[in-house]
């Protein structure tokens, strides 16, 4: 097996170390013998997935290459492999169609090649395949896989809609509720086609915004189908319909937990900013969206990402939409370190314009929140407390002779004050000041955690700041 695996790899760096249109031709050749025998359509199968293999990951280059849209390759994909009965072998016309509809969706990426393929009536073909198949998972996925990419192309739109091609997938969705991969080109499908304005109510109606939120909660651990069916609840809630479906439904939780438990996929995250954005146009929306705690979730990302401009400018923007209303989320703002979070993807993406722009208006008007009051003096410190924080600060720190309960509090150990820098476990005083930043012009709002009363009154009535000294200049003339 692990030979054929190398081999396999090996074939595909060959591929690609070609020129495009030298690796096209070939490919063509291999597919356009008459294929008499089994043998001979196995031998094109297996050039089918070679190509496949070596161009999924490459969304990109197809993106931008105009050499996709080859003409010549696409009428043959569609007039022999799809219509391709199998001679007999049911398994074999299965796995022709799976490989060829795959090739195609990733022809699709392409704009011209889009719409080649639409001109060659591939979408009734596919569709069909799909209604002939519903007990393939990976002929769905590809078959998914291309409709999706196809209707970025209103005549591939209309085509799909034609075929009532909506309430196949939510029939689909729900019946290949184990399958992410279905499920993940289920979303990208009618995430592009609610793009349409057209096609919200069809999609609406057939049941896909429930047939979503059902299979999310059981795929908790599919960043991929996630990242999906975020895309798909957002452009779902740009009609106030969808948006209340969508919020009914619990599709906002959704949002939030696939955000807090995938925090290194920029793109899911950005996904769901926008996602949150549009449920939040619904009053009950932006209600829940406080409820849940999606502020936090979103500066949690924004300190995973700082490495990721286009999250950043999405995420910072959703801070300035949602978030700088009202003062208590002003306030759980700060708490989350949101000004500091800001400062830091700004200094981070000094060329990048939308950075930039989101995080200087955010800042901006956290500059103007210097009527903030906020104080929290809490309870006295338990005895506990106050003899863990004795042991902290000594020297020694020797933990070897206490109980074992006490060293597992002592460990707990996290905060550090923010005056003295002392150690505490448990209670603490809480403060939000204003203090100046490296390059920024103007003081901004911090959060303060501080051990004791003598530091809290020294961050709340700070030493007043040395006179400023006087500008010597120069002149040359």
């Amino acid at each position: 097996m692990g030979a054929k695996q190398d081999k396999a790899f090996d074939d595909v760096e060959t591929l690609m170390s070609l020129p495009l249109d030298k690796q096209l031709l070939l490919f063509i050749g291999a597919l356009s013998g008459k294929h008499a025998s089994t043998r001979a359509m196995k031998s094109a199968i297996s050039s089918l997935r070679l190509f496949n293999k070596a161009y999924h990951p490459a969304k990109d280059l197809m993106m931008s290459q105009p050499q996709f849209n080859c003409a010549p390759l696409i009428t043959l994909l569609v007039s022999k492999y799809l219509t391709y009965d199998g001679a007999g072998d049911r398994e074999l016309q299965v796995q022709a169609l799976t490989a060829s509809i795959h090739t195609l969706g990733l022809l699709a990426r392409e704009d011209g090649a889009r719409y080649t393929i639409i001109e060659e009536s591939a979408v009734p073909l596919i569709v069909t395949a799909m209604n002939d198949n519903p007990t393939e998972p990976l002929l769905l996925e590809y078959s998914l896989f291309a409709l999706g990419n196809l209707s970025l192309h209103s005549e591939g739109k209309s085509a799909i809609m034609n075929l009532n091609g909506v309430p196949l997938i939510s029939r689909i969705m729900k019946g290949h509720q184990n399958a992410p991969g279905v499920l993940e080109r289920a979303c990208f499908t009618l995430g592009n086609l609610a793009y349409h304005e057209s096609c919200k109510r069809i999609i609406l109606e057939a049941g896909c915004v429930e047939a979503a939120v059902a299979v999310a909660r059981l795929h908790t651990d599919c960043p991929q189908f996630l990242l999906e069916t975020c895309f798909f609840f957002s452009n779902m809630s740009v009609i106030a319909d969808g948006r209340s479906l969508v919020i009914s439904l619990g599709g906002l939780q959704i949002v939030i937990e696939s955000m807090r438990r995938h925090q290194t996929n920029a793109e899911l995250l950005d996904l769901a900013c926008t996602a949150i954005y549009n449920i939040s146009l619904d009053p009950v929306g932006k209600k829940l969206i406080d409820e849940v705690g999606a502020l936090e979730v979103v500066l949690q990302s924004v300190g995973n990402n700082l490495h990721s401009a286009t999250f950043l400018g999405e995420a910072i923007g959703s801070i300035g939409r949602l978030f700088l209303e009202t003062e208590s989320n002003i306030v759980r703002l700060i708490k989350a370190k949101g000004t500091e979070l800001i400062l830091a993807a700004k200094a981070r993406h000094e060329d990048d314009a939308t950075v930039m722009t989101t995080a200087t208006a955010v800042l901006g008007q956290l500059a103007e929140c210097d009527d903030i009051q906020y104080e929290v003096v809490p309870a006295i410190a338990t005895l506990k407390e106050l003899a863990a924080r004795a042991i902290l600060h000594n020297s020694s720190r020797q933990l070897k002779p206490l109980p074992a309960d006490l060293v597992e509090y002592l460990c707990e150990a996290r905060s550090t004050c923010d005056c003295c820098g002392k150690i505490w476990i448990d209670s603490r005083y809480e403060l939000i000041t204003l203090a100046s930043f490296k390059g920024y012009p103007r003081k901004l709002p911090v959060y303060q955690e501080l051990c004791s009363h003598a530091c809290f009154l020294k961050k709340k009535v700070p030493v007043a700041d040395e006179d400023p000294e006087p500008i010597v200049q120069i002149l040359a003339h």
